[in-house]
Parts: structure tokens; sequence; C-alpha cells
């Protein structure tokens, strides 16, 4: 019986990605628990979470991590940010 996907269905992402996905993952789950992980909604980069306008300065990137904190249900300002130009500019 053919899968969902096909008989030739592959992962999108490609192995490195994928064991930083994994890494990622346990990393959260250690450091929040797997219930937790389970249970709380998924965030999406859509207007609906994050109704501001996005600025392109530190005030806007601000914004944006409280916003994420919040989801997170962290506290903004225990939350350093620090903003990096890059130097590479080719």
């Amino acid at each position: 019986m053919s899968g969902w996907f096909g008989d030739n269905a592959e992962c999108p992402i490609d192995r490195p990605s994928q064991e930083w996905i994994d890494w990622r993952w346990a990393w959260l789950i250690k450091q929040f628990g797997a219930e937790r992980a389970k249970s709380v909604p998924v965030i999406l980069p859509l207007e609906e979470f994050f109704p501001e306008a996005f600025e392109k300065d530190y005030d806007g990137a601000r914004v944006m991590l409280d916003r994420v904190c919040e989801y997170m249900g962290l506290t903004p300002e225990t939350i350093e940010l620090n903003l990096y130009q890059d130097q590479n500019l080719v």
C-alpha cells in the first residue's frame, strides 16, 4: 500500500539541518519540559501573532523579541538584545 506522500517521500530538510533542529528541540525540552512543548500553540510569523509593523532597527527588534518572550512565558526585561552589523558586505 502506498503511503500518504507516496513511496518515495523524502524529508525536505538536509541532514545537517535536521540534526540541528533535533538538537535544538532536545535543548528546549530539557529547559522547559516535554509537556510544555506539547501543550503550547505553534506561533507562526503571521500578523495574527505579530500585529506590529516591523521596523528594521533596535526598537523594532526589541518589540519582536518582547512579543516572542510573551509567547514563551518569559519576562522580556530578563533578555538582553544586542544587534550586530554584517562586516562582509559583498
